[in-house]
């Protein structure tokens, strides 16, 4: 009751001062999700997960949509309209399939090697599926948080020679022929920013000079010029952390970063107080959100490339908020 209110708080004023034809709407999307919330919360997380298996067919059927009926952005099919909104299924997915395997490996044991290969089988597809939207970011996250689960399964040591054997060989052979070139250049932009400042780099060159320009109070709610000037790219979802940084300085940074701290201590605590299967859910989600925060705020400093993941409960937009506060739910 206090990090994710402060963190919406925060979110709806940003989104006011950076675009306010967008803050509308993401007000609507914090209701819809709080909706969504409560009503996830009183059915309960097992009550959802009784019928495991038509949920992971159908968590599979949706996220293949995109592929077929997705809209495309900036060279991505990750979207589908429906009714004047747009939303990801590869966001709302994440929790399902982390609540999926949660209760499925509480249920089945891996007693062999075949049975170790049936469940990375059933890991790796949708994580195929969402790469090949493509969502690089997204589909990293859930693998790592995936594995992590199953790895608590304790397999054998040796079990795990063929799996990093075939990630090396799928990264070798993906690098040209499934990761799109905007992609390829925000990896190398990364690694040479200064190369290319107009081009690959640009967008975390632009990101850092927002930040730094902050100062300790930033320029004032409103009046950051990297961000109302439009120098900053995608002000609102993907560098939102940037522009609080230029607009409300350090002391805003510290403000949200503490919000942070709070929310992941609290997600600590009631980790240690579960088991079994409300055990592997919590942690799973606890890995998902970690990595997705740091790798945000991460890509705006320059120490990790540009990925397109949101940052949880502060980004704009309507999939990542609701299938954060639906994962919440089930917490």
């Amino acid at each position: 009751m206090i990090a994710v209110p402060g963190l919406m708080l925060i979110n709806l004023l940003m989104i006011w001062g950076l675009d306010r034809s967008l803050f509308w709407r993401q007000l609507l999307f914090w209701i819809v999700g709080f909706a969504i919330y409560f009503g996830v919360k009183k059915i309960g997380r097992k009550n959802l997960f009784k019928w495991n298996k038509y949920i992971y067919l159908a968590t599979i059927l949706f996220l293949g949509l995109p592929l077929i009926f997705g809209r495309v952005v900036r060279g991505s099919m990750r979207w589908i309209n429906i009714a004047g909104f747009s939303f990801q299924p590869s966001e709302i997915a994440k929790p399902v399939i982390l609540g999926w395997l949660s209760n499925y490996l509480s249920q089945e044991g891996i007693g062999n090697f075949l049975e170790y290969l049936i469940d990375l089988s059933l890991i790796g597809l949708p994580c195929f599926l969402i790469l090949m939207q493509p969502d690089l970011g997204s589909a990293g996250v859930i693998f790592i948080s995936l594995i992590i689960l199953l790895f608590l399964k304790k397999p054998k040591i040796q079990w795990w020679g063929p799996l990093i054997i075939i990630g090396l060989i799928f990264v070798a052979f993906s690098w040209n022929r499934i990761l799109q070139p905007y992609q390829i250049d925000r990896i190398t932009g990364f690694l040479h920013p200064g190369q290319d400042p107009l081009g690959k780099g640009y967008n975390q060159i632009q990101a850092k000079i927002a930040i730094g320009a902050g100062g300790w109070l930033g320029r004032g709610f409103g009046l950051g010029r990297q961000t109302q000037l439009a120098f900053l790219p995608e002000k609102q979802t993907d560098f939102i952390i940037a522009a609080i940084g230029e607009e409300l300085g350090f002391v805003g940074i510290l403000f949200t970063l503490g919000f942070y701290l709070y929310f992941f201590l609290w997600m600590i605590k009631k980790i240690q107080e579960a088991g079994g299967d409300d055990y592997n859910y919590r942690l799973g989600f606890f890995i998902l959100l970690f990595l997705q925060t740091s790798f945000n705020i991460g890509m705006n400093l320059q120490l990790f490339p540009v990925v397109g993941l949101p940052l949880p409960l502060l980004s704009y937009g309507g999939s990542s908020l609701i299938s954060t506060l639906f994962g919440l739910a089930m917490f």
